[in-house]
């Protein structure tokens, strides 16, 4: 609690809804992450749940869509 008394930190209700990655990648992949966040303005994070959402994506279609 701070000198007020009130809570610090995230207020109630705006909780982050996700998970933590940690992950080691090379300097050219970083560098190129780098590069199309500062082209594009995204994240780190946008970028790279992008990137996986059309991985995921692109291997549905491959498999021909189904479940």
């Amino acid at each position: 609690m701070s000198d007020t008394g009130k809570l610090k930190g995230r207020p109630k209700g705006k909780l982050k809804n996700g998970h933590n990655v940690s992950c080691y990648i090379r300097h050219d992949i970083y560098d190129a992450l780098l590069e199309h966040c500062q082209e594009t303005g995204q994240t780190k994070t946008v970028a790279i749940e992008r990137a996986i959402m059309q991985m995921v994506e692109n291997n549905k279609a491959n498999k021909g869509g189904g479940s």
